[in-house]
């Protein structure tokens, strides 16, 4: 079984919320900037792979005709179907080849969500979603920018939840491009232990998963604003399109 299998549940949610000091806001100010960036419109249709909680969505959809949200997590679905019943949501993982009844004209993956796989899913993954995309339809991949990430990486990050806390333990595999996170929760008085990890790429990754995934590589952004790449970006915003 994959580690997201089960990953993603109220204990995700609830850790969410220290993140920041408000995820709910995080979310909008990324759905602000990247609607204006990519000049989403009233015609478009969103694809949110990996939508989680729904939070995105939530702000999306005021700008946007429709929008198909697909998570693993039944939890992070219900979640997100009583914030938006709106929204059209759909339980499958998106190794796996699937098909919406509408073609999108933006496939968006939030917060790292693509870089939970090895690199021969991933790019399975990237044929899966452009096999869903409108024939002008382009893929938007949120990813960490690995010189940023660097500067400011800690081994160990401590969250304080209403429950309990998460001590986070991390791991860089610079060989693999792998950060390998284990968390040890503390939680109603429960001690459990949890494994994740989060592939990270260079722009000459991309390229080379463009290749075999039938896609190019159109810019990538140094943030959800649109602004140019450079490794002091906070962010890898990778926009790729059909060939």
């Amino acid at each position: 079984m994959n580690w997201y299998s089960n990953f993603f549940d109220n204990t995700y949610l609830e850790w969410e919320g220290t993140i920041s000091s408000n995820y709910f806001d995080t979310c909008k100010e990324q759905v602000e900037e990247l609607s204006k960036s990519l000049k989403f419109d009233d015609e478009n249709v969103i694809l949110n792979c990996g939508c989680g909680g729904g939070y995105h969505d939530y702000f999306l959809k005021s700008k946007v005709r429709h929008i198909v949200g697909i998570d693993y997590s039944e939890q992070m679905l219900s979640k997100a179907k009583k914030l938006n019943p709106d929204v059209e949501y759909n339980y499958l993982n998106f190794c796996n080849p699937f098909s919406i009844p509408i073609k999108a004209d933006f496939a968006i993956f939030f917060n790292t969500t693509f870089g939970y796989s090895d690199e021969k899913k991933q790019i399975q993954v990237l044929k899966n979603v452009s096999e869903n995309l409108s024939d002008t339809g382009k893929v938007i991949l949120d990813l960490i920018n690995p010189y940023y990430f660097f500067k400011n990486y800690k081994k160990e990050i401590i969250f304080k939840l209403d429950s309990g806390e998460i001590i986070q333990k991390s791991k860089l595999d610079i060989e693999k491009q792998i950060l390998k996170n284990r968390w040890m929760i503390s939680q109603y008085k429960v001690e459990e232990s949890r494994y994740f990890e989060i592939h990270y790429y260079y722009p000459n990754d991309i390229k080379y998963l463009c290749e075999k995934s039938n896609l190019k590589l159109k810019s990538i952004f140094g943030n959800y604003d649109g602004s140019p790449f450079s490794i002091g970006s906070p962010r890898e915003i990778v926009i790729l399109e059909r060939m």
